[in-house]
């Protein structure tokens, strides 16, 4: 049986619309995603909240370490006086990334009491979560929210969506390519964040 042409000339449009739609929606929310990873709001807060980015033969990710390398600079400059670091054990691992982010910062002159770490989460929602258990317990008000550029967006929308008061303090991505890979993943987590809240 013959399509009708004026069926498929119709069909073809839909595809092309939703095509294009798909395509703008990813362009928009890139731009935002390096608009939001750009705002800087350093400001003394209660604690400083490092979201974890895995390890490597039990020491800290290249991308972790920055983190935590910001963390530590923030402490150092008395932003704030607690530093909350999350991050599970993966696979193949038996330590947490947090526990092996916390020992990376004690090796670096941040007192071990100062140091608060959360050891079950394993996606960034979890992160915040575990964080979020951490900071009612220790009556923190106020956070330092310390990612990467790319990752600020969501990561801010969701502690802000579970409550949390956070402040961005983002690391910048000095790799271009390795700048634009992550934030079209990211584009990605966040359609599916908005869509299900995971």
């Amino acid at each position: 049986m013959r399509r009708d042409p004026s069926s498929r000339l119709f069909i073809t449009k839909v595809l092309l619309f939703f095509t294009l739609f798909f395509l703008g929606s990813i362009g928009v929310t890139m731009t935002a995603i390096a608009r939001e990873g750009d705002i800087e709001e350093l400001e003394s807060a209660d604690a400083i909240l490092v979201l974890g980015a895995g390890q490597i033969g039990n020491e800290p990710s290249s991308v972790f370490r920055a983190r935590l390398d910001r963390a530590r600079e923030l402490y150092n400059r008395e932003f704030a006086k607690l530093i909350i670091i999350t991050g599970g054990i993966g696979e193949d691992f038996s330590v947490s990334d947090s526990r092996v982010g916390k020992e990376y910062l004690v090796q670096r002159g941040i007192p071990a009491d100062a140091l608060f770490i959360e050891e079950r989460s394993r996606t960034t929602r979890q992160n915040i979560m575990g964080a979020r258990d951490i900071i009612n317990i220790q009556g923190v008000h106020t956070s330092l929210l310390v990612s990467h550029d790319f990752h600020m967006m969501r990561a801010k929308k969701i502690a802000r969506d579970l409550g949390l008061i956070v402040f961005s303090a983002p690391v910048r991505t000095k790799n271009k390519l390795q700048y634009f890979q992550y934030s079209f993943r990211e584009v990605m987590m966040t359609f599916l964040y908005m869509a299900l809240k995971v």
